[in-house]
């Protein structure tokens, strides 16, 4: 019984894995967001989930390439906040294509199905700088954000290649020689290293979520000394899409008690406490000589008063001591 197609690109997909830098480079974008103590770093992380289009910009003139290549994509965000409008964030967004090997050119490039000798998975990762900028009090904001960002690609043999031309031993039409060119290619020259600028905006859609729109564009830097010999359009990308993630205090939404009892100037006479929206009773005392009960007034020194621009009943304390 012979194997499925998909069990040999998955044991690809781990040889070429260990063989690669590709774990080395993933772990360094890593390191710069490990959080040194748990529970703070929770508290002001959070996540969005993603999907975009992405165009890979090519003119490479060859019959059955293909020049505009246009491909769904899948990622998400973790984001850390350091205050309401300053985030640092990473980024991952996963694609895939087919791709051919242009000798002539010593260049990889998409292809259409029916040309393919390899398929290209790739992993776009960023860690991005995040500037948000609340617009009013409608749950409304924009973002900018840039950084560094690398695709890490993951090239195996595609599936289906059964006509006899496959494997002649010619890169011109040997599949397996195609694959090794393609990711030697991909792996060469700085070609993985894209760094990614781009600006989104943001709407409250319900008390919990906001729904975003995203336009990136990734740079190809490695074109100042690699591929000078294409044309000038080849290598950049772009991407449009849309993300839903967590509502926070610093796009539309009412601040929470606990962000107001932090922000409330300790020096003030009026402290920020947190009571249930009950008339206390008279504190009971009790006399042993008399073996009674005997009720005091005490607790009437202190007012309290409400604030009604704050949710979750937030009452205000004041003592007439102070």
């Amino acid at each position: 019984m012979s194997r499925p197609f998909y069990a040999d690109i998955i044991v690809s997909m781990l040889i070429n894995l260990l063989r690669s830098r590709l774990a080395v480079v993933f772990l360094a974008f890593l390191i710069p967001i490990v959080p040194v103590s748990a529970n703070p770093f929770l508290e002001r992380s959070s996540w969005a989930a993603r999907g975009s289009i992405l165009y890979f910009a090519a003119d490479n003139g060859k019959v059955g390439a293909d020049p505009a290549a246009v491909l769904p994509s899948l990622g998400g965000t973790f984001s850390y906040k350091f205050n309401n409008y300053l985030s640092l964030e990473f980024t991952e967004d996963f694609y895939m294509k087919n791709y051919e090997y242009n000798s002539e050119l010593q260049y990889a490039m998409a292809c259409n199905p029916e040309n393919r000798s390899a398929l290209v998975i790739g992993f776009i990762t960023g860690l991005q700088l995040t500037y948000s900028l609340p617009i009013g009090r409608t749950g409304f904001g924009l973002r900018f954000f840039a950084g560094p960002g690398i695709d890490l690609r993951i090239v195996v043999l595609a599936a289906g290649l059964k006509h006899p031309a496959d494997f002649t031993g010619n890169i011109e039409t040997d599949a397996r020689l195609q694959t090794e060119a393609i990711r030697k290619y991909f792996w060469s020259e700085g070609r993985w290293f894209y760094p990614v600028a781009g600006i989104g905006a943001d709407y409250a859609i319900s008390e919990k979520f906001v729904l975003g729109l995203d336009l990136r564009v990734w740079f190809p830097l490695y074109r100042q000394s690699a591929d000078q010999h294409l044309p000038a359009i080849d290598g950049w990308r772009f991407g449009a899409g849309f993300r839903i993630a967590p509502r926070n205090a610093g796009i539309g939404r009412k601040k929470t008690v606990e962000q107001v009892n932090q922000n409330v100037n300790q020096d003030t006479v009026y402290q920020p406490i947190i009571v249930h929206p009950v008339i206390e009773q008279p504190q009971e005392q009790f006399y042993p000589d008399e073996h009674e009960y005997e009720y005091t007034d005490e607790h009437l020194d202190e007012y309290i008063e409400y604030n009604d621009d704050i949710e979750n009943d937030v009452y205000y304390e004041y003592d007439e001591a102070t």
